[in-house]
């Protein structure tokens, strides 16, 4: 059963998981979550989503012809605007 310290202590996580945290707030942390399951599991969790995250396939951009036909609709289409120097079907 978590602590009355784990809800406290667990604001805290993001700068821990940031490497933003002080050293002090580090021992103290590692300190209450050698003890404490609940809170190990909160961070093991916290830990994957990010490595997910962080691991997952760059957006796809746009294809070229939804590229120039939205430029148009935004008024930014032109010879400088178009990609690799494709000339303005015309």
């Amino acid at each position: 059963m978590p602590d009355q310290r784990c809800g406290e202590l667990l604001e805290a996580l993001s700068l821990y998981i940031d490497h933003e945290a002080s050293r002090s707030l580090c021992e103290e942390l590692e300190r209450h979550m050698a003890g404490c399951l609940d809170c190990r599991t909160v961070l093991k969790t916290l830990e994957k989503t990010i490595a997910l995250y962080r691991g997952r396939p760059d957006e796809e951009a746009l294809p070229a012809n939804v590229q120039r036909r939205l430029m148009d609709i935004l008024g930014l289409s032109g010879p400088a605007a178009q990609p690799d120097g494709e000339a303005e079907p015309g």
